[in-house]
Order: C-alpha cells, then structure tokens, then sequence
C-alpha cells in the first residue's frame, strides 16, 4: 500500500468501544492516516488526543426503544451527526470508515454510505448489540469477536471473526516493572478488581465487604481500581475500616492509564465482563472471576462471561447472590489451588487473539486495495 492511505476510526462512549479502535491504529502502517471521531463529552475526547492521534467531535446519543419522545430527540441529534460526519469525511477524503460498534459509531457509518465510501463495522460482543444490527446493512462487513456471534446478525451480512484487538500495551508489559509500578512483592498473590471504566459501585461495595471479614486476606494483594467518580465513596469506607493501618496489602486507584501493568501483576482479576476486558484477559491468559453487569436488555455480558467459563477460563457471579462472604469463598478456593489456576490460565490462552489488530488491518488494507482497483 501507498503513503497516502486514509482511515477513519469512529466510536467510543465507553472504554469497551473505544480501546480496540487504539488498538487497530497502533497497528496500521506509520505512514497510514489516521483520525478519530467520537462523541465530544465521552472517554475518547479525553484519551485519543493524549495518546496522539487527532480527533473531531460529533454528534449522537443512544436511541431508546422504550420512550418514543426521547427516540425522536435521538434521531434528530444522530442525523446531525451524520450531517457532521460527512462534512468530516469530505474534507478528509478517508479510504475506509472503522465503526468501533455503539451509537457513537452510527453517525460515521451512515455518512460513509451516503458517501461511497467503504465502511467496516467492529462488534465486540458474543451477542451483538443494537447499534450493530441496525449498522451492519450501511457497512461492508462486520468484524467479530466470536464465531458465534454470526448467528444472531442479520443474514446478509458479511462477517469476517478476526477477534477483539488489544493494545500492545496490554501484552508487553513485564511483570517484575508492573510490581516496582504499583509497589507490590512477588510473592503473594495479586487480585485485580476492577469494575470496566466507569467503576462499579456493587463491585466496590462488595470487596470492601469482603476485606472487612477476612484477616486471612495478607496473604493476598488487593489492587482495587474504583471507577473516578466512585474512589471518594472507596476511600472514605476504607478509612472507617482502618484498612490503612491494617496487615492488608489493600491498594485502591480510580483509574489505571497502565492497564497492562495492572494486568502484569494480576494472578486472577475480579471484573465486569464487557467485550473489551474479556479480549484483554484472553490475550494475556489470566483467570476470572467475572460479575456481568446485569442491567443491559440483552444481559451481553453475561453470554461474554458464559463464553468463558463453558471454556474454563473464567468463574462466574451473578449480583443476584453477590455478597463479600461469597466473593471470599470464591477467590480463595481458586487462590489457593495452583492447579486449577493453572488450568485456567491455559484455558483463557486458548481463547485469546492476540493477533487480531494485525488481522484486522490486513482485511482494511484488503478492502482498500480492492476499491482502489475498480
């Protein structure tokens, strides 16, 4: 391929649609052009132009199916998103659009059809979400994660099951820097928790339960990451629990701009079970306990966290029955069984891709090539 290739990457909201997005642009040529659009209030406004890579504003919001009031604001503010992404695609002339799935990647795939221009839409989930299947008709193809996830696509789409990209972040880091990082040993074990990019108040709510009942537990590291909107609430119960002064190794973050070295130091990781952080688990061969989040319609993290565990890589809680007595039982008899963690760690390798945004940009460049011979 030529210097003068042009790509557009449009999606975020959340990290679970807007880090595989950075991991398809890490991976494209040097000389390959890249621009982001997203929404202007969302995670990618924030992290796309700190890691170098330009980016725009547009506009959207989430379609609701329930209010039809709010469903036509909705549409009325996705149209002029539309209206902004193809003025956006105009002057910057892209080969391809990348939609990263969510609502924030509706505007640019539509204008990408009215456009001419080629357009790929990316779906994360084993069960796809609704922006996918009302997407999946403006886009070339779809890019999956699970080879099952075909089945529940509309029937003429084209689907190709390169998996969910990593960044190469999360697959390089070392485990004895991640250590120094976070000023753990090497010798007891490291539980991660986190609640995906948000936090997760139950989640939050739930550990601290569970370190309160559990001297047993230094014998453990604890590397809590609270969510940024949630670290005051953590930090102040943990103060009133005088877990600071206690012989519990009990580390609390809002938020990790290191997720690779979080995931370094982690033995097991106690987690939400969106697309993103399953692709990240998988790729590095890390055991799980997993707590789907329990309130989407489609409940698509749960058929995520199924996916792992029917595999062996991963346990599974339902909130329903959460509680720190629970949550104790579980880490420990998976902490304290090396073979099964062991087992675990294989099964979970089993599933990674770690080679999915290298395979990705080869189907870009496959669809660039083609268009540019016609």
């Amino acid at each position: 391929m030529n210097d003068s290739i042009r790509v557009v990457i449009a999606g975020g909201g959340t990290g679970g649609h807007l880090y595989p997005g950075l991991a398809v642009a890490e991976a494209l040529a040097p000389s390959t052009s890249v621009l982001f659009v997203g929404t202007p209030n969302g995670l990618e406004a924030r992290v796309v132009p700190r890691l170098g890579f330009s980016f725009l504003p547009v506009r959207s919001r989430h379609v609701s199916s329930r209010n039809p009031f709010k469903n036509a604001l909705s549409l009325i503010e996705v149209a002029r998103g539309v209206g902004q992404s193809f003025g956006i695609l105009r002057k910057f002339r892209p080969d391809i659009v990348v939609g990263t799935g969510g609502y924030a990647s509706g505007p640019a795939i539509v204008a990408a059809r009215i456009a001419g221009i080629p357009a790929v839409i990316m779906e994360q989930n084993v069960l796809p979400g609704k922006a996918t299947k009302y997407l999946a008709p403006f886009a070339g193809r779809v890019l999956a994660s699970f080879a099952e996830t075909v089945r529940y696509l509309p029937g003429r789409s084209k689907v190709d099951v390169p998996g969910n990209p990593v960044r190469k972040e999360i697959l390089r880091a070392s485990r004895d820097e991640a250590l120094a990082r976070f000023g753990m040993d090497g010798i007891r074990k490291v539980i991660l928790v986190s609640g995906a990019s948000q936090g997760s108040q139950r989640i939050n709510r739930t550990v601290l339960e569970m370190v309160q009942r559990a001297r047993e537990l230094r014998n453990w590291q604890i590397l809590h990451l609270t969510g940024e909107k949630l670290y005051c609430e953590v930090d102040e119960e943990r103060r009133k629990l005088s877990l600071l002064d206690s012989e519990i190794r009990y580390e609390i973050m809002p938020y990790c701009d290191h997720m690779g070295d979080a995931y370094a130091v982690a033995d097991i990781v106690l987690s939400r079970a969106g697309a993103t952080t399953c692709a990240e688990l998988t790729a590095r061969g890390i055991p799980a306990v997993l707590i789907p989040y329990p309130h989407h319609r489609d409940r698509h993290q749960e058929h995520n966290a199924r996916t792992l565990e029917r595999h062996g890589a991963a346990v599974v809680l339902l909130e329903d029955s959460l509680s720190g007595e629970v949550l104790l039982n579980t880490l420990s008899s998976l902490l304290n069984d090396a073979d099964r963690l062991e087992r675990m760690a294989f099964a979970s390798r089993s599933l990674g891709k770690p080679q999915a945004s290298e395979e990705i940009v080869e189907i870009l460049y496959e669809i660039i090539r083609c268009r540019r011979k016609d």
